[in-house]
């Protein structure tokens, strides 16, 4: 009995460790997205056509200047974070309904 619990508890540390890098690499990569996203528009509005887009279209450019203004830390860490809750939700509920083996 008290090997089996060492077992869970060293399996559960596994997959805990395991989904912890997973979660790092992810919030990084999507940093590096934004930041490179970020980086193409200011290239984009040097352009001719980035100045006729910005004097066309000051509603539109508004909203991009408002989402370029956040905190990318905290964007990108609350879309990772809200994806892996739904993902740790939709697998426990598939575990507990046996549709685990159908995904």
């Amino acid at each position: 009995m008290k090997n089996a619990a060492f077992e869970w508890l060293r399996l559960l540390l596994r997959k805990s460790v395991a989904l912890a890098l997973v979660s790092t690499v992810t919030v990084i990569l999507y940093a590096g997205l934004l930041y490179a996203v970020n980086l193409f528009w200011m290239i984009y509005t040097k352009t001719p056509a980035g100045k006729r887009f910005l004097a066309l279209n000051i509603v539109d450019v508004g909203t991009i200047e408002g989402f370029r203004s956040e905190n990318f830390l905290i964007l990108y860490l609350g879309v990772t974070l809200t994806a892996l809750t739904v993902c740790l939700i939709f697998g426990a509920v598939s575990q507990v309904f046996v549709l685990i083996k159908y995904f």
